[in-house]
């Protein structure tokens, strides 16, 4: 990973239950005979100067990749927990959250993001052209640790919770580029896209 004059660390986001994979672990299901949440970090190898993956299970698979994995300290709060479990391993001042089922992470989004921040800018999100893309946000890190005061009244919505900050959005027009893989049938398309 590059150093940069911004340090920021990535949050790769592997926590979910997987409900629309019967159950398997999603960020692990391969694609082009990789697991997705590989194609996710390689993406990340020259944006982020750290990256942490937040995952619930399959912890000894995900430590394979050499980053630290953490996990929830709040059960089933979305993925908000995991920007909270992964702040705990961090202190770089920008953060960057992702899914780890997003194999097509635009290779310079940090550094597009990063374009936007401006004093009094809390968060940084990319638009598709369709609708924001709320789980591909750089935020400032002392707002980050505002997330658990936000989970522990039983908040879990990633947009309600932007929508108390100052975010701004950066036009990143290609739709495919956000695509999180969350059926069998989306796991054979993104075969046809990488």
């Amino acid at each position: 990973m590059v150093e940069r004059d911004l340090p920021v660390t990535a949050i790769v986001l592997c926590g979910g239950g997987g409900r629309r994979f019967a159950g398997r672990d999603k960020p692990l299901e391969l694609l082009s005979g990789r697991p997705l949440v590989s194609h996710v970090l390689a993406r990340l190898a020259d944006q982020a100067s750290s990256v942490v993956i937040s995952a619930n299970r399959s912890l000894p698979e995900y430590r394979q990749f050499g980053f630290p994995v953490v996990k929830d300290q709040m059960t089933d709060s979305g993925p908000l927990a995991g920007l909270q479990a992964g702040l705990a391993v961090t202190d770089d001042q920008w953060i960057f959250v992702c899914p780890g089922d997003a194999p097509l992470l635009p290779v310079d989004l940090i550094e597009r993001l990063t374009t936007r921040l401006a004093s009094g800018v809390d968060a940084v999100i990319p638009h598709d052209g369709e609708r924001p893309q709320h789980l591909f946000m750089l935020l400032k890190r002392q707002v980050a640790c505002g997330v658990t005061a936000y989970l522990e009244q039983g908040g879990r919505s990633v947009g309600k919770w932007l929508s108390g900050l100052e975010v701004a959005e950066v036009s990143v027009p290609d739709s495919r580029a956000f695509t999180n893989v969350n059926t069998p049938e989306e796991l054979a398309q993104a075969e046809r896209l990488v």
